[in-house]
């Protein structure tokens, strides 16, 4: 129950916070899967991650929907392992000032050396939380191999209960990043889409998207803040509102850029 009021809590907060950051970059925490750059997203109580989510952006005009899972993982373990998560931070201008274009460039550096002296080590316990994750993992299957890791965590995505793992797409269409997608680890392995999520394109930039509550578990929360944090990274403000009732209850929301 406590937990439950926790991510009650949590959605409260987005909801009736206005979604904003400086630049979408900004703050994440994020690594390379080949030359693909995810953003990765956790919820955690007690200091013990119980869900992921993966952003990933495409650029190209096909994109894929059906994100392979082992993949992004492996690089995601391998970027823990050998301390490549980044981040980024606003950029500072000389006293002289600077071109427009270098002003809006966000600065990428290493997510423990950003926050070690600005913030009280907040992105020094944000990387530890994740190297958690992964060195339970690998006292777990009793091996330091990437490989045997990640299996193990995809096994552990197997179970909602152990660890929910997501992949939320975006396509940038007009210079805006805009989610097409969302899908989540299934028993079998594979990332499966979340039919329910829908995602529609309507004109001026706005973003419609709706997604059943469910049965209002902890995990449907935790869905429901991921789904929400994407809107908040890709700087679009969102209206919500809710329809249906019990197990029919569906989230609505209209979102904007900012």
């Amino acid at each position: 129950m406590q937990r439950k009021l926790f991510y009650y809590a949590s959605l409260m907060a987005f909801l009736l916070s206005p979604i904003s950051v400086s630049a979408w970059q900004v703050g994440g925490t994020y690594f390379k899967s080949g030359s693909t750059e995810v953003k990765v997203k956790h919820t955690s109580s007690s200091n013990r991650i119980n869900s992921l989510k993966f952003d990933i952006t495409c650029y190209s005009s096909q994109c894929n929907r059906d994100q392979e899972i082992y993949t992004i993982m492996y690089n995601f373990v391998s970027a823990v392992r050998n301390n490549r998560l980044y981040t980024y931070r606003s950029y500072t201008p000389p006293p002289g000032g600077c071109t427009e274009q270098a002003c809006r460039q966000p600065e990428m550096i290493d997510l423990d050396d950003e926050y070690s002296m600005q913030n009280a080590g907040v992105g020094s316990t944000r990387s530890r939380i994740l190297e958690g994750l992964v060195t339970g993992a690998a006292a777990e299957v009793g091996s330091t191999s990437i490989s045997a890791i990640t299996n193990k965590l995809i096994d552990k995505s197997k179970n909602s209960n152990s660890l929910a793992t997501y992949i939320i797409t975006a396509k940038v269409i007009g210079g805006q990043r805009k989610p097409i997608s969302m899908c989540k680890v299934s028993t079998a392995g594979t990332c499966d889409i979340e039919e329910d999520v829908v995602f529609t394109h309507k004109s001026g930039d706005r973003v419609d998207s709706s997604f059943r509550l469910r049965d209002g578990s902890t995990s449907d929360l935790r869905r429901q803040l991921h789904i929400l944090e994407s809107f908040n990274s890709f700087k679009m403000r969102c209206r919500t509102t809710y329809t249906g009732s019990g197990l029919w209850r569906v989230v609505n929301m209209v979102c904007y850029p900012e």
